[in-house]
């Protein structure tokens, strides 16, 4: 139970910026590999991409709401050092991020692949070539 509470504790201390920009990090990789996981043909290159992005943000450190639903009470329970309030301002901050990132990667993709989108049509004119 030391585990949850420095990893809580860790995660309630840190600055609501760091929180933020890593919950935008965590999602973005988080939609890219529900992303490359829905377009993959067959099943390891639906597999493997999605599992690579995941653990890709648990080694980076970033946060995600969900997973910080399970590991907070938990660090909550077991130490005196975080309190409630730290916790939902954890939860808040880190599910904004979240929201945010899959907005940017949404926004990112749905540009990418518009038909206004010149570069796209250029880079495929150049490879044609």
């Amino acid at each position: 139970m030391l585990l949850f509470e420095s990893v809580g504790l860790m995660k309630t201390t840190a600055s609501l910026n760091m929180l933020f920009f890593r919950a935008i990090g965590c999602n973005f990789l988080v939609c890219l590999g529900i992303w490359l996981a829905t377009t993959a043909q067959d099943i390891v290159g639906k597999f493997f991409p999605s599992i690579f992005c995941v653990f890709t943000f648990v080694f980076a450190g970033f946060e995600h709401s969900i997973a910080n639903m399970f590991i907070l009470p938990i660090a909550l329970f077991f130490s005196n050092e975080i309190t409630l309030n730290s916790v939902i301002a954890n939860i808040l901050i880190v599910t904004l991020g979240n929201a945010f990132g899959a907005m940017i990667f949404s926004l990112l993709v749905h540009y990418g692949f518009s038909e206004k989108n010149t570069m796209l049509k250029k880079i495929d004119t150049l490879l044609i070539r």
